[in-house]
């Protein structure tokens, strides 16, 4: 049996988040280690961290098309909001759909970049020319949580796999067929059920497309019993010690 590859920390007081991974093999991920969230490429042991955006704000969930000659990210700036493009040495930063939008993704030819638009609990998926920033003809409704948002992985051919609530008030993850100016909702396949109480808020799928990660919000609740004081509900209060 082959030994596991080697892991590697990226270590930094502040926050590193959304990693995901270059065809090259070189590290994306947002950070805030400049003061706020921009995007950041690495090694792939985390060495040689530099930023690559400009945002000035809010920058998030990159990704990189299959050549390797665009980054594409989301930006949560009120004065650019939208998904961006930009070059690996941060040049050319392009403006490639301007509004409320998150989570963009890359088809695997590169020629496309979808991303979610929520409306109140739900979302829509939307899709541009990565070229141009042109729309295409695409809007695929999608009933998702405050956790989801609409998060969606390409799967290889045409179609996308998306993280929709179920009819039994969970998560479900589906497939859908992706054909711009066509109603696809027919072609939607359930893959995977999940249990009501659990939280996922992303998914990933191996490039082979034979398995699934999913990412899970937990939440703790505490209740706290504070005693010995005066003036709540008119009551004195009586100090413990």
């Amino acid at each position: 049996m082959s030994e596991p590859p080697d892991l590697h920390v990226l270590t930094y007081a502040g926050s590193d988040s959304q990693p995901a991974v270059s065809s090259d093999g070189k590290l994306l991920f947002a950070s805030n280690r400049s003061g706020h969230f921009e995007i950041w490429m690495a090694e792939r042991d985390g060495n040689g961290a530099r930023c690559v955006s400009s945002d000035g704000k809010d920058a998030e969930n990159p990704s990189m098309t299959p050549d390797g000659r665009w980054i594409v990210y989301a930006s949560a700036d009120p004065l650019k909001r939208g998904i961006w493009k930009v070059r690996p040495n941060g040049s050319s930063s392009t403006l490639l759909a301007g509004g409320q939008y998150i989570l963009p993704e890359i088809s695997p030819d590169g020629t496309l970049v979808s991303f979610s638009a929520p409306v109140a609990t739900d979302t829509n998926i939307r899709a541009v020319r990565l070229s141009d920033g042109a729309p295409v003809s695409l809007d695929i409704p999608v009933k998702g949580d405050r956790f989801s948002r609409g998060r969606h992985r390409w799967l290889a051919g045409s179609e996308v796999a998306m993280l929709v609530d179920n009819d039994k008030g969970g998560i479900g993850v589906v497939r859908e067929a992706f054909s711009p100016g066509h109603d696809t909702a027919a072609t939607r396949r359930l893959i995977i059920g999940i249990e009501s109480d659990s939280l996922v808020e992303s998914l990933g799928i191996s490039p082979d497309g034979t398995r699934m990660t999913l990412g899970e919000v937990s939440l703790s609740t505490n209740l706290i019993l504070a005693e010995g004081i005066d003036g709540v509900l008119g009551v004195p209060g009586t100090a413990r010690k």
